[in-house]
């Protein structure tokens, strides 16, 4: 996993977080299991949480989801 954030942020205090992570090799669950279970957690956390789905597809052989996660 990786984040990123402003300059003179940190991961605990930020205003914008751009959040990438990577399983090699799993089957399961799949990235649209990942996505729905992040989107649980985060609206029970975080009442008012927005999600967009960006792109899925598969590419050189990967499964890949990209969504967007937007928090107030």
């Amino acid at each position: 996993m990786m984040e990123f954030v402003p300059e003179k942020e940190s991961v605990e205090n930020w205003t914008e977080m751009l959040t990438t992570q990577v399983f090699l090799g799993l089957t399961r669950p799949t990235p649209v299991e990942v996505r729905q279970t992040m989107q649980q957690l985060w609206s029970l956390s975080c009442p008012g949480s927005r999600f967009a789905d960006v792109d899925r597809g598969v590419d050189q052989g990967y499964v890949y989801e990209v969504w967007l996660k937007a928090i107030r």
